[in-house]
């Protein structure tokens, strides 16, 4: 098993100045778990965890991640957004852009956004993010910016009910991908890109969202709390909610749930 190299990391941060700190562990509960415990112990903003192993890696509506060692990127981001305007929860799109970009600059692969959070390869499930949130009466508000990306998966390694739902970089590429690089590049694109977002405010990432989605102007199904709801999905608020246009011309927003496309 090759772990990863901290130093290849952070050649890839070079240029960059957002990236303050980066704790590798070689296995623990979740890289959002850790990030959060950091978050209230004071960690600053730009601090990542990066993990080989989860044993309780989280995906949304506390789901299993799986998270095997050697073979993936588990990361977990501290931001401190106090500044910013938008919902916190348009941070999923900020990470999900990011995680585009890395895969079209590296290896060339066109990668698509489903909302909430998840990152497609050919219609197949290669990246999720996850946003979870902290507040200290001292420290303040932190948001922890979760990412959990199929690098070296192969189909076998996937759980029978994922194995045709599920994909990653290798199993694209038809060889293994350097997760180190992709790891440094990622930090150094999510810098970036919170920032943009953080200046240009919730419009600048929700159209930045909308040109990579497959979900937008397409007839979906979104299950949620409430049940299935059905509908084109037209719009995305400011909060990062999906609208969805019924056959009755009624308009629904949808704050969470699954989506299915039709």
């Amino acid at each position: 098993m090759a772990f990863l190299d901290l130093q290849r990391i952070r050649a890839q941060l070079e240029d960059s100045d957002f990236i303050q700190d980066i704790r590798y562990v070689e296995e623990l509960d979740s890289t959002n778990a850790e990030a959060l415990r950091c978050a209230l112990g004071g960690a600053g903003e730009g601090t990542a965890i990066i993990a080989e192993a989860q044993w309780a890696g989280r995906g949304r509506q506390g789901r299993t991640w799986v998270s095997p060692p050697g073979r993936n990127l588990y990361l977990s981001l501290i931001l401190r957004p106090a500044a910013w305007k938008g919902h916190l929860g348009l941070l999923a799109f900020v990470g999900g852009l990011a995680v585009v970009d890395v895969l079209q600059d590296l290896h060339n692969l066109s990668a698509a956004l489903k909302w909430p959070n998840d990152v497609l390869l050919e219609g197949q499930k290669m990246a999720g993010i996850l946003v979870q949130t902290v507040r200290d009466p001292k420290l303040g508000l932190a948001a922890v910016l979760g990412i959990g990306v199929n690098i070296n998966m192969g189909t076998p390694d996937f759980p029978g009910d994922l194995q045709d739902r599920a994909t990653s970089v290798a199993l694209h590429l038809g060889s293994p991908a350097d997760r180190s690089v992709f790891a440094g590049r990622l930090l150094e694109t999510l810098g970036r890109r919170y920032r943009t977002h953080m200046s240009a405010g919730p419009a600048s990432v929700i159209e930045a969202w909308k040109t990579r989605s497959v979900t937008m102007g397409r007839r979906v199904v979104v299950h949620g709390q409430q049940g299935p709801v059905c509908g084109e999905a037209v719009n995305i608020t400011e909060s990062g909610f999906l609208v969805l246009r019924t056959e009755d011309g009624h308009e629904n927003v949808v704050m969470a749930g699954d989506v299915d496309l039709q």
